[in-house]
């Protein structure tokens, strides 16, 4: 997948559709740039109930995961999105859910520590704010789905 297929799908995440067109832009470029594109398997689990370990983060490209949490109806997530930015909000929490692969997936995986040393290099701090902030609103939507 090339760079403008990949900025065609980004652009459709919740958290690019909300983000101004400059910042959008720029913030797409440093995601692209700190992620390596991964193909994932069926059945494969991307991050596990209870796990503290790692910054992690994914953008689930083509595909669907499913979404196992405590006392709660399985949910599932369909590509575009983010997945992992729940760290992002409570830092010191373990993973809230099991996420596993439904069927093939196309993905980014990246780091959030590297995605955010990056976007600090290109972004000035009112827009590092703005995306920090439109990442926990896709956290947040994602803790009441």
């Amino acid at each position: 997948m090339d760079r403008t297929e990949l900025h065609k799908r980004l652009g459709k995440m919740r958290l690019f559709r909300e983000l101004p067109g400059a910042l959008r832009e720029r913030t797409m470029h440093v995601l692209v740039d700190v992620s390596k594109a991964r193909s994932v398997p069926d059945g494969a689990r991307l991050f596990e109930l209870g796990d503290a370990a790692g910054d992690r983060g994914y953008v689930l490209l083509e595909g669907t995961v499913e979404i196992r949490k405590p006392d709660a109806p399985v949910l599932e997530a369909e590509a575009p999105d983010l997945l992992g930015e729940i760290k992002q909000i409570s830092p010191q929490q373990a993973r809230t859910a099991t996420v596993t692969a439904k069927g093939e997936l196309k993905v980014l995986k990246f780091s959030w520590q590297e995605l955010f040393q990056a976007a600090e290099v290109v972004l000035s701090p009112t827009e590092m704010d703005q995306l920090k902030k439109g990442i926990e609103k896709v956290a947040w939507s994602h803790v009441t789905e």
